[in-house]
């Protein structure tokens, strides 16, 4: 560890920068709302649909939520 304070500042302003750029992320309550509308308009009945719940929601998320928590809750969602 070559205790360099001054490099972890400087990557911390750049991305801070960065993520100011960037669309803010879903609530998980937010996601389950987004994902039980998906399975609803896709008229999901199971695994088999994950990949048409899949699709519309990635269409609609505009970056609002990583592409493997989105897959998880459809999943989660779907195997109920």
């Amino acid at each position: 560890a070559g205790n360099r304070e001054d490099l972890v500042d400087k990557e911390q302003r750049q991305l801070d920068i960065i993520e100011s750029y960037l669309p803010s992320q879903m609530s998980d309550e937010d996601l389950q709302d987004f994902v039980e509308q998906g399975v609803t308009e896709a008229g999901a009945e199971g695994s088999k649909d994950m990949g048409k719940v899949m699709g519309l929601l990635s269409k609609r998320s505009d970056g609002r939520v990583d592409w493997r928590r989105l897959s998880e809750a459809v999943r989660a969602r779907l195997a109920q």
